[in-house]
């Protein structure tokens, strides 16, 4: 039997603001729920998953920032521009670490308090798996490169003088 991820539900003392959030997010637009207690949500594309994002104040007894961790990448740009974007939209960084693939990660929360972490894109994961390879290679040929930087006006024979 397999299962799949439909919808996730963030909860929030102001659902609207945290669902403008996500949206902005993903550049998505905010959308109401049809049914008897009306919700903001956002909307993905049919067969993307999840399908929907939505947003409730927390019931008796639960607690905003329920725990969960959404994991989003940029579809293009750095690690540091997204998380840059980010932070321009509302999200605090909470933690600046590497991975257990050592990669960086950044973990930040939405303004409801929600933790969530950014990964580097598809682009720079392929830049680090290359240096990776590299480095690995060079470590089991037993060779190493050394890279030395000697200031322009060494080279130019002035001394620095």
């Amino acid at each position: 039997m397999s299962v799949e991820l439909t919808h996730l539900t963030l909860y929030s003392d102001d659902p609207v603001s945290l669902a403008r959030f996500w949206a902005a997010v993903f550049t998505k637009s905010v959308t109401q729920d049809q049914g008897p207690a009306p919700r903001p949500r956002v909307v993905f594309e049919e067969g993307r998953r999840p399908e929907v994002l939505y947003f409730e104040r927390p019931r008796a007894g639960h607690l905003s920032g329920s725990g969960v961790a959404l994991g989003i990448q940029s579809e293009s740009g750095t690690l540091a521009q997204e998380v840059a974007r980010l932070i321009g939209l509302g999200a605090l960084i909470l933690v600046e670490e590497k991975g257990l693939e050592g990669l960086p990660k950044v973990t930040m929360s939405d303004p409801g308090g929600n933790q969530f972490v950014v990964v580097p894109g598809k682009e720079e994961q392929l830049d680090w798996e290359r240096v990776r390879e590299a480095e690995s290679q060079e470590l089991t040929s037993g060779t190493a490169t050394a890279v030395i930087l000697v200031p322009d006006d060494e080279r130019s024979g002035n001394g620095g003088a």
